[in-house]
């Protein structure tokens, strides 16, 4: 079964009737914290890295509850990944690592990489048992070919 850019756009815009601003202020104060950890000095990069991964998890919480529909969405929602604190932490330092060491080949291996591990973190939000590890072989699974 393929899907059309025409399908997905629809179901997309379907998805946040009535929501844009909730969804607008959820990605403006994702943004912002990630602004503002990223502007600090060298401290900064290490805040961004240990709470990259809750928020990131929270991030994709926030959406897939959107798209599914589910009653009693807030902006709250993007803070939810810090309940699987470990896990998401761990996954995310993976991911970068992994990418990082992809792209110290050459640039094209990197983004095969990072395209591949694009479903991790989706995989995370929905099984929270899934390791790191796991959720990581289950995204490169997903999305080759």
């Amino acid at each position: 079964m393929t899907t059309t850019n025409r399908e997905i756009m629809s179901n997309a815009r379907a998805a946040l009737k009535g929501k844009w601003g909730l969804a607008i202020g959820t990605m403006l104060v994702y943004m912002l914290i990630i602004c503002v950890t990223g502007s600090l000095k060298f401290i900064g990069c290490i805040i961004s890295l240990i709470i990259g991964g809750p928020l990131v998890v929270g991030l994709y919480s926030f959406f897939l509850s959107l798209v599914r529909k589910e009653p009693g969405l807030k902006i709250a929602r993007l803070f939810s990944g810090f309940s699987l604190f470990k896990n998401a932490f761990i996954t995310y330092l993976l991911v970068v690592v992994f990418t990082v060491l992809w792209t110290l080949l050459l640039i094209v291996p990197g983004i095969i990489a990072a395209l591949s591990y694009a479903m991790t973190f989706p995989l995370l939000v929905d099984n929270p048992q899934l390791s790191g590890r796991e959720a990581i072989k289950t995204s490169k699974i997903m999305m080759y070919g």
